[in-house]
């Protein structure tokens, strides 16, 4: 395990091109001064890691990803979730980066190619985070989601990918679509750590997709996440809400009460 002892482990989002025009341009361009700053940005802020996203339509991503570590190297030495659905750019990241990786992500809808990047994994020593979804997409009950964890769990036992080396995202789905969501992600985390014994991993800002108060929003599911026992936070480092609370490690007992309160206060 790359990121071990840090609890919550932080990884700054902000490297993803989705609704960035300049960062989608430069990445188009083959430039990277805006990936650089806020690569430095975060790293000031205080993350344990960096997410790198360079998902642009219609350029080589593997190139793309290379040139982006390369550059992100040159200004940072902390670890890199290498963040793509498409192996052949979590290899050519892996190939730039040598060390201090983790592969973000793989699914359990293609054992086929989760089963590559596990081997990947294992012959690099780098690290992977697992969506718990399968063909079905992802489902409405923490039953199910730790039952496609289990099979994750599986393949990567018969690639010889350690268990310690595996991350288990429970999924976050955005609360004003799916409300019932809140309960169901909460209760995977405790489920994938107690039944599996796996680390976990959330992307924060889901939950508050389509909101106005996304800081608050944010902020607030992040203590849930906490007191669930999650390990690490892909978020928004330079949100001084979101990074009050992370920063906090607060720990307690997960209620429905808690739950409710939450869902009643955003709606």
């Amino acid at each position: 395990m790359i990121l071990k002892g840090l609890s919550p482990c932080l990884i700054g989002e902000r490297i993803n091109p989705t609704s960035k025009k300049q960062l989608t341009e430069e990445i188009r361009q083959g430039e990277c001064r805006w990936i650089q700053q806020e690569a430095r940005r975060q790293e000031e802020a205080g993350v344990d890691a960096i997410d790198v996203n360079v998902g642009v339509p219609g350029i080589e991503e593997g190139e793309a990803m290379r040139r982006a570590v390369r550059a992100i190297r040159a200004v940072s030495k902390l670890p890199l979730f290498l963040d793509s659905p498409r192996a052949e750019t979590l290899a050519a990241g892996l190939r730039e980066a040598q060390d201090r990786v983790i592969l973000n992500s793989v699914t359990g809808a293609c054992p086929e190619a989760t089963e590559q990047v596990f081997r990947m994994a294992r012959e690099h020593g780098a690290d992977v985070v697992a969506l718990t979804l399968d063909k079905r997409g992802v489902s409405t009950t923490w039953r199910d989601r730790v039952a496609v964890g289990r099979s994750i769990l599986g393949w990567a036992r018969s690639q010889g990918l350690p268990e310690e080396n595996l991350i288990m995202d429970p999924l976050t789905t955005p609360v004003r679509k799916f409300p019932g969501g809140v309960q169901e992600t909460l209760f995977t985390i405790r489920a994938l750590k107690e039944e599996l014994g796996v680390m976990t991993c959330i992307g924060l800002s889901n939950i508050s997709y389509g909101l106005e108060e996304r800081s608050r929003v944010n902020a607030q599911f992040l203590g849930l996440a906490l007191i669930s026992g999650i390990d690490m936070v892909i978020l928004d480092p330079l949100d001084d809400e979101v990074m009050s609370a992370a920063k906090s490690g607060r720990s307690g007992n997960l209620t429905e009460g808690a739950i409710r309160r939450f869902v009643e206060a955003i709606q």
